[in-house]
């Protein structure tokens, strides 16, 4: 392949190595009827695996170079779609229509959380369209992957892990060391995968559940009976069966959707 200078502005760190990017899709346990949205394809090396065992690709690409690029090197795969567009405003919801999607990308570390809640945002919508996205997995900075999966009381335990085990069942695949990309990164990366599933518990009110979680974390030392004033105000909390005393890192995301509930009744009760 031929070299093509990375763009620091795009955070562009191209994975090299074909062991790691043949392993990464191995983990999407394809078949010829799969249908795959690719974010940020850059030269192709998952491309390449993706194309010759799903059904359909579609790979969604920023730079312009590369998509040149590839248009030269997969010109002959009709399964294959390269669309020229930002990922982060690209509206994937017309590919649902025609069915689910499993959703992959090597993705610029700056973008994660931009990337991870438009993949979330979109599933608010699956009942919208006709498919779903089936799940996500993604190659991002070794520190960010223990934050999307982590659990109440860890450290790392935030708005990301809420989110991520909100919508589906998050874990780490694998370890990749920096010598797998050109540029070398500084960091080690991690591959994450989201498979999303339905029938999960869910708030009778999201937008408040939504407030409560990134006002909570907003100020994780205190304890949410400091933390969401903002939210609860002059509410009686002894009406709300729930200790206000904890940190919000304490709540799994069943007991923020009880907290979210419980104070959405008060709330309801106030305004009558």
């Amino acid at each position: 392949m031929a070299w093509i200078e990375p763009k620091k502005s795009l955070g562009q760190h191209f994975l090299v190595d074909k062991n790691i990017a043949g392993k990464i899709v191995a983990s999407l346990d394809l078949s010829a009827t799969d249908r795959v949205l690719e974010i940020g394809p850059g030269k192709g090396i998952l491309t390449t695996y993706l194309v010759k065992q799903a059904g359909q690709v579609f790979s969604v690409e920023i730079d312009g170079r590369l998509v040149t690029f590839l248009h030269n090197i997969f010109g002959d795969w009709q399964n294959l779609s390269v669309i020229h567009e930002d990922f982060v405003r690209f509206d994937f919801a017309p590919l649902l229509g025609d069915g689910d999607l499993k959703v992959i990308g090597n993705i610029p570390y700056h973008l994660t959380s931009a990337i991870l809640f438009k993949i979330f945002n979109g599933i608010k919508n699956w009942g919208k369209v006709k498919g779903k996205v089936h799940s996500l997995t993604i190659m991002v900075q070794r520190e960010v992957a223990q934050r999307i999966v982590a659990s109440p009381g860890c450290k790392d335990y935030g708005i990301l892990s809420v989110f991520s085990r909100y919508y589906g069942d998050p874990e780490v695949l694998f370890v990749v060391l920096p010598g797998a990309f050109r540029p070398r990164p500084k960091v080690e990366s991690a591959v994450v995968r989201v498979t999303f599933e339905g029938n999960k518990v869910r708030p009778r009110d999201f937008d408040l559940f939504n407030r409560i979680v990134r006002t909570g974390f907003g100020q994780r030392r205190k304890m949410l009976k400091n933390s969401l004033q903002s939210i609860i105000g002059d509410l009686d909390l002894k009406k709300i069966d729930f200790d206000f005393q904890l940190r919000p890192e304490r709540l799994s995301v069943e007991d923020f959707v009880l907290l979210s509930d419980q104070i959405g009744a008060q709330l309801g009760n106030s305004s009558d």
